[in-house]
């Protein structure tokens, strides 16, 4: 009876410790979630995508769920993903309805649904990944893809502009932090800084 029950206790152990195991190292531990417009779909739909100021990358393998009709420029979107070295990755991108009840109760922003202590995408995002150059282009309303020496340079409104040293304009030396992208060389800022 005794082997029993030392049997029975030590299968229970083993299986709950591989339970929390296995939860601490799937796919979706870092899972994060953003609601809000679709801005930019590159040509083939793959790459990275702009959804309301956050670059998105979509892959071949990331699940597209046209429920409210073909998903474009224009229409509102839940996707789901993980932030790693590249940035924001989906795999899933669901069209939503207009009147999506998660649209008005969080708005356009990034929240986190499980994983690190994320509150939104930016937060302690991706520190020590940094580069200076010359900022070449800046689109109008400082939100979007700039040109910082050679570089696209995605920024949103988590990103902080400091400009302690000077205004940031075109011919401005900057510092930027953040995460690379892509291997083309695009960056998420998370912060500029002039220099």
């Amino acid at each position: 009876m005794l082997k029993r029950i030392a049997l029975f206790t030590t299968l229970f152990i083993l299986m709950t410790m591989h339970t929390a195991f296995a939860s601490g190292y799937g796919y979706k531990s870092g899972e994060q979630k953003i609601y809000g417009v679709v801005e930019q779909i590159p040509q083939d739909g793959y790459g990275h995508w702009i959804i309301d100021g956050h670059p998105v990358l979509v892959t071949e393998r990331t699940k597209i769920e046209n429920e409210y009709g073909r998903i474009a420029v224009g229409s509102y979107v839940e996707v789901e993903g993980v932030v790693d070295n590249q940035g924001f990755r989906a795999y899933e991108i669901e069209g939503k309805a207009k009147n999506d009840s998660k649209r008005n109760e969080y708005g356009n922003k990034y929240r986190q649904t499980r994983g690190s202590d994320r509150e939104e995408y930016g937060s302690n995002y991706a520190e020590g990944n940094e580069f200076y150059g010359v900022v070449e282009q800046i689109p109008t309303g400082g939100l979007g893809t700039w040109r910082i020496s050679g570089r696209e340079v995605f920024v949103d409104r988590s990103t902080r502009i400091k400009s302690e040293h000077g205004p940031i304009t075109v011919g401005a030396k900057v510092e930027v932090s953040g995460a690379k992208l892509a291997d083309n060389g695009a960056f998420y800022a998370h912060e500029i800084e002039t220099e």
